[in-house]
């Protein structure tokens, strides 16, 4: 993902729960406050394994085959 693509999942996943495009999306499984700082937090780093990489591409993949955009 690109630092532009991963910029916009680091905004979606800090927005209320409730805003618009916020993610997790309503009725699907929600993240604690520590859980959600730390994904936060690994998504704001520049240093991600390939492995890393590939899974956040997958993850993106998935959410974008659910309809689920905002």
């Amino acid at each position: 993902m690109s630092r532009a693509e991963l910029d916009v999942a680091i905004a979606r996943l800090a927005a209320a729960s409730d805003a618009t495009g916020a993610m997790p999306p309503p009725g699907r499984r929600q993240l604690d406050p520590a859980g959600r700082k730390k994904l936060l937090d690994y998504l704001k780093t520049d240093v991600r394994t390939i492995a890393d990489d590939a899974l956040l591409d997958r993850a993106a993949q998935l959410g974008m085959a659910g309809g689920e955009q905002g």
